[in-house]
């Protein structure tokens, strides 16, 4: 393979590289693997629960790494999952510096011992490939949008009630999944999840129902991902449950965003705003999975109360050893909210205003809420049982929150809160500048159309941290996300020596840049070669058809489209 690589970026500014001097690629050529053929014995269905559930508790046990939570740890971005984001999600790349997934030559089918949820076409080439959700990176014209949710409904109810995922596995490593609050570790079982998404997937399938679409989504995919092969003797477990009947070594968590979290940051909510909006919410939402009167009430009694009762039923499980716990990101951090030089305003969603004191106000509420989890884990830590780690998320992006910093100042003081990606050490180029990301709205420049090598620089007016819906992270971001767990598993046997020597702050870095180092070993892995090309044949590329200067004049109209779908916002 030619090692002089050329990079892509798409809307979740995923940076990839392709081969060949020209900076062109094929998107059906030079495709690489994520599966090597090999299919898992099954249960053997005709004998009982009990019966089923002990081979499961014996073939699936102690897993090295097991991770739960909402869509940041599913790999959601722009709105959508698919097979590839699932295979790029934190936790997978958590995995890959465990040695959990191997990697040779851009392929991973040598040896696994980390499984995410192997959703429909896993392999495909990106026009084959099936995403669930409102893929923002591929907006369709009106007709293909009123036709979306039907269109939807048919392809979640073929996920949820009858694909069988190739490699046979009854239970996945990764089982996390999107829209899921604290309650739904525990609360919620997987057949629950299954009867919800009957219905929703009905309402979805009669019409132009977005807000039928999102719970379809949020249930046929949290099924699927619980229990990927329709065993109905799992249909009585929850996540929680499955962790404990598996007794993984290592959990990581990453709840609590849908707690209302996502409503500050994302809608211009107030704390006092009720926990669901009975507006769009369906009624089985509201009435069991809300448990709160407010926002407030929602993201501090009881998001509390559920972990001290996820931490305690974890402290339990005999071969658990450490748990990792992400803590909540501050609302001012996610791109969405923009500064006017008065008061901030939803980029996306919403219409509302919000003070700088009050959103100070909120970011400071959180904070307040961060301090308590981390008592709650130094009370765990004082119990035997595993050893309960906080991981300060919100800590990386203050890190980079180069967006509150121009707000504050101006923007020549504030290049060390963007994250520099060096066109010579990283991209190979012999001109052209760096790249620089930050956590603003991600605005492309120049004209519609594929952006490849050098005009990456160029095309990058703003923003990459995060997706097109300004809320989840693209995959540079979830790399920054994978990088803060991995920062606090430096002394893990499993954690690979050749990455644990310090090679991985990459020589000709800058404090917050990525240089150059040896295949795999810089901290980047998805701006590294060898890390990154791999995914070059599998990206769809369609937002910078909608985003150059030709369709500037689409802002207003994807914005009220936006608002019109607001409900994915979870």
């Amino acid at each position: 393979m030619n090692t002089a690589f050329c990079f892509i970026i798409s809307a979740s500014l995923v940076l990839s590289g392709c081969v060949s001097a020209p900076l062109i690629y094929s998107m059906n050529g030079d495709r690489h693997k994520y599966w090597d053929g090999s299919v898992a014995k099954a249960a053997d269905t005709t004998t009982s629960c009990t019966n089923q559930l002990s081979y499961l508790a014996q073939h699936y046990s102690q897993p090295e790494l097991m991770a739960i939570g909402d869509s940041l740890y599913n790999g959601v971005q722009s709105l959508r999952i698919n097979w590839w984001l699932s295979e790029w999600a934190p936790p997978s790349l958590v995995a890959i510096r465990l040695g959990l997934i191997e990697e040779k030559n851009s392929d991973r089918t040598g040896d696994r011992n980390f499984y995410g949820p192997q959703y429909y076409t896993q392999d495909a080439a990106p026009g084959a490939t099936q995403s669930y959700g409102f893929n923002l990176e591929n907006i369709p014209g009106l007709t293909g949008l009123l036709s979306a949710p039907r269109r939807q409904a048919e392809a979640l109810k073929y996920l949820a009630l009858q694909y069988q995922p190739p490699n046979g596995r009854q239970m996945v490593d990764n089982i996390a999944f999107s829209g899921a609050n604290s309650s739904d570790m525990f609360a919620w079982k997987a057949g629950d999840y299954r009867r919800a998404a009957i219905d929703a997937i009905a309402r979805a399938a009669r019409g132009a129902d977005f807000g039928a679409l999102a719970d379809a989504f949020l249930y046929a995919n949290a099924y699927f991902v619980l229990n990927p092969t329709k065993n109905t003797c799992l249909d009585d477990l929850s996540a929680l449950d499955q962790v404990e009947l598996r007794q993984p070594k290592r959990l990581m968590i990453n709840i609590g965003s849908n707690n209302g979290l996502y409503r500050l940051a994302f809608e211009a909510a107030s704390l006092d705003d009720a926990a669901c909006d009975t507006k769009f919410e369906d009624k089985i939402t509201v009435t069991k999975r809300c448990n709160a009167a407010t926002i407030r009430e929602f993201i501090t009694t009881r998001y509390l109360a559920d972990l001290r009762q996820l931490f305690l039923r974890l402290s339990k499980i005999p071969r658990l050893e450490t748990v990792y716990f992400n803590n909540l990101a501050l609302p001012s951090q996610p791109a969405n909210l923009v500064y006017d030089g008065k008061n901030y305003k939803s980029s996306l969603f919403g219409t509302r205003n919000v003070s700088p004191s009050e959103l100070n106000n909120n970011d400071e509420f959180v904070h307040q809420v961060n301090n308590s989890v981390s008592s709650l884990i130094e009370q765990f830590n004082q119990r035997s049982g595993p050893n309960f780690v906080y991981v300060d998320q919100s800590g990386t992006l203050e890190n980079f929150d180069y967006k509150k910093c121009v707000d504050e100042k101006s923007a020549d003081r504030c290049n060390e809160f963007r994250l520099t990606i060096s066109a010579k050490n990283v991209l190979g180029l012999t001109s052209g500048r760096d790249v620089k990301l930050d956590n603003r709205p991600f605005e492309p420049g120049g004209q519609s159309g594929y952006v490849t090598g050098a005009s990456l620089s160029t095309k990058t007016s703003q923003g990459g941290l995060f997706s097109f819906d300004n809320m989840h992270l693209s995959t540079v971001g979830y790399e920054l996300m994978a990088q803060t767990v991995l920062a606090n598993m430096k002394d893990d046997p499993l954690y690979i020596p050749a990455f644990r020597d310090g090679r991985d702050t990459c020589p000709n870095r800058g404090e917050k840049g990525f240089g150059n180092a040896a295949e795999g070993a810089c901290a980047a892995l998805l701006t590294t070669p060898g890390w990154s090309y791999a995914d070059a044949t599998r990206r769809e590329f369609n937002f910078l058809r909608l985003g150059g200067e030709d369709e500037s004049k689409r802002k207003e109209f994807l914005r009220a489209l936006l608002n019109f779908v607001s409900r994915f916002a979870n």
